[in-house]
């Protein structure tokens, strides 16, 4: 009877020898896996559309509009749980048509080419081991731009914690409302996104191009359909044919991949802005601007506008 109850107390005490071990690595690797900074190092990047269309009455003046956040984070040398780096945020509108004698942004009495403002701040991060996330201190640097003096409200330090989920960043300010953090995509992520739209791009340009508006109209998205008719498309399209002629080609000058629409709707929406350069012609060029957004798995376009007069260029085609 000693000896199975001495044997017993050999094996708990065993038993409690093994798993006073086990939890002294798990407690060891716990701080080691939370202070790990590696999911948030590179460039980031979150885009709005902030609105494509006019921006009075006069349907001769339209703008297209976007803010660009990025965030570029490098690892401190010898301290894993920090990281340096900048965030930048830049507000730009460009006139879809240009017409100097009439068009003007809000406030001004004359003509500004183009809206732009470039915020950037120096940032720090320190891992804060218990929740896992990145505690962020950003100290303002610089703004440039025309649209400085106008968001003056913005040019000051900040702090916010920054979350590593799924590959992405989420800004997880703690002031905020969890609907309404921000999340941040790798830049790299970027290019692929814009690849898939070019390519379902085309055959929306191609329906432009011989005149099909009845597809361009089945394939809007739901919000163009609610707040235009098929005639008006129809109408609209046959305005811009007679102005320009029909195109004879056309290459890509800028693209732009956006997760979140207009109106401060921080629900992910996928869009993207595709600027061309178009050929008629005679050697006749303008730029044509293209707004599509991802609905149900698919690109569709929801604007639509060729910019400027249509001028004689020498450039290739």
């Amino acid at each position: 009877m000693k000896t199975k109850t001495r044997t017993a107390w050999k094996g708990t005490a065993y038993l409690r020898y093994f798993l006073l071990i086990f939890f002294a690595m798990l407690l060891e690797s716990q701080p080691a896996l939370a202070n790990d900074a590696s999911s948030f190092l590179g460039q980031w990047a979150s885009v709005t559309l902030e609105g494509a269309g006019p921006i009075s009455a006069d349907m001769g003046c339209q703008v297209v509009a976007w803010t660009d956040r990025e965030i570029k984070l490098e690892p401190i040398t010898g301290n894993p749980g920090r990281v340096r780096g900048e965030w930048i945020r830049t507000y730009q509108a460009l006139w879809v048509m240009i017409n100097t004698e009439k068009c003007r942004f809000p406030g001004e009495s004359k003509f500004e080419p183009i809206h732009l403002a470039v915020i950037g701040w120096t940032v720090t991060g320190v891992m804060d081991p218990s929740s896992g996330r990145m505690r962020v201190n950003a100290t303002y640097r610089q703004c440039n731009g025309t649209l400085c003096d106008l968001m003056q409200a913005s040019q000051r330090d900040f702090q916010t914690e920054l979350a590593s989920t799924g590959g992405e960043l989420l800004d997880a300010d703690p002031t905020q409302k969890p609907e309404d953090h921000r999340a941040f995509i790798p830049k790299s992520a970027e290019a692929a996104r814009i690849d898939g739209a070019l390519r379902e791009l085309k055959p929306l340009l191609a329906a432009v191009d011989s005149g099909d508006v009845n597809r361009l109209y089945d394939e809007a998205p739901s919000k163009t359909k609610s707040a235009v008719t098929r005639d008006q498309m129809r109408t609209s399209f046959a305005e811009l044919r007679a102005k320009t002629g029909v195109a004879q080609s056309r290459s890509v000058m800028q693209t732009i991949y956006t997760i979140y629409g207009p109106n401060n709707d921080m629900h992910r929406n996928e869009f993207a802005i595709i600027v061309n350069n178009i050929y008629y012609s005679q050697n006749r060029n303008s730029l044509e601007f293209s707004v599509l957004q991802k609905e149900s798995g698919k690109w569709r376009m929801g604007y639509y506008y060729i910019g400027g007069k249509t001028e004689s260029s020498a450039a290739k085609r």
